[in-house]
């Protein structure tokens, strides 16, 4: 296992409006002096195509924003984390 993963309740997606659910595992190889483990979150869209009119090419591309958050997962008690743990 790497310092860190990612595993989503739903790996395979999500549908709009369904809350984004899982967990961080935090798993060391050795002890990491942290004052806090914050966790980012962004998600978007990007889109592009193109349209032939009368033998002009007209390009269309847009990118939207659906989430940017951040989020305090854990404050260590000590200023070390030396074990896995799982946020």
């Amino acid at each position: 296992m790497s310092l860190f993963t990612i595993l989503l309740d739903h790996p395979k997606g999500y549908f709009p409006g369904q809350n984004v659910t899982g967990r961080v595992i935090l798993n060391p190889k050795k002890e990491i002096d942290a004052n806090v483990l914050k966790i980012r979150i962004q998600g978007g869209a990007h889109t592009k195509w193109e349209e032939r009119i009368s033998n002009k090419v007209h390009e269309y591309k847009s990118d939207l924003s659906y989430a940017s958050e951040e989020k305090v997962a854990w404050f260590p008690k000590n200023g070390i984390v030396s074990s896995k743990k799982d946020f």
